[in-house]
């Protein structure tokens, strides 16, 4: 997925965003590292995480976010922790990790076969006790039902070129309770007074707890806590989103 103009758009959308850093502190304190974060895009929570003193690797396949990252944490990066390109289901470090991450629904892209492939790898890089902790959707609770694909979602200002952008989102047909398909549109405003039009197919995989946790169970990890929000509320039908943290059963 993505590519150098989506890496741009993606790291000007979500640079600011910190809701979630509490609750990776939180765990990081706790158990120490190292850490690896899966899937870490243009490097929001590995940049923080160094910045808090913990020693870690971020890992994504895409190498347009990757270029990104590196640029921007050139200058925190200790001797060790670094960023690799690298695929979530075949990864291999000498390390074994503390802590594993994966945020902003980075997991509900995979389908079935590749959400295994991944937990047993994953499973498989883990300290004894090691945790994996992760955001999935609710599938009880769609944000996309009734979204109108003519209103922005959101908006942001582009820093490299300081042209304002709208987010748009359109759900696709075909649609199940499994699966929810988006078409995002980033509109940038042009100095011109034209829009230019970026589009991006996303599909994401909606899963019950108990589906992950027999995911999980299989990966030989157990499911010790499920969060409804970045709080640690307990899990509940309508939290806004599942946060799930699991311990592996490891020698």
């Amino acid at each position: 997925m993505g590519d150098a103009t989506f890496a741009r758009y993606f790291d000007a959308q979500y640079r600011a965003f910190g809701e979630d850093l509490i609750l990776w502190f939180h765990l990081s304190a706790e158990n120490g590292g190292p850490i690896i974060e899966l899937g870490c895009g243009t490097g929001r929570v590995v940049r923080a995480l160094i910045q808090a003193g913990h020693h870690v690797i971020g890992i994504d396949h895409d190498r347009h976010m990757l270029a990104r990252a590196q640029i921007q944490l050139a200058p925190f990066f200790p001797q060790n922790s670094c960023l690799v390109q690298a695929d979530l289901q075949t990864f291999g470090f000498d390390l074994r990790f503390k802590i594993a991450i994966a945020s902003m629904n980075t997991l509900s892209t995979f389908d079935d076969a590749g959400l295994n492939a991944a937990f047993d790898n994953v499973a498989r890089q883990l300290a004894p006790d090691g945790l994996f902790a992760f955001e999935i959707p609710n599938p009880a609770v769609d944000p996309f039902k009734g979204v109108d694909p003519n209103e922005p979602l959101t908006g942001f200002v582009e820093p490299e070129s300081g042209n304002p952008c709208q987010v748009y989102a359109q759900r696709i047909e075909g649609s199940t309770q499994n699966h929810v398909e988006i078409l995002w549109h980033y509109d940038e405003l042009l100095t011109d007074g034209s829009t230019q039009r970026y589009s991006l197919r996303q599909k994401y995989f909606l899963r019950s707890e108990e589906k992950i946790r027999e995911f999980l169970n299989r990966a030989n990890c157990t499911v010790i806590e499920v969060y409804g929000d970045y709080a640690r509320s307990s899990f509940e039908e309508d939290s806004e989103t599942m946060i799930v943290i699991a311990k592996a059963n490891l020698p």
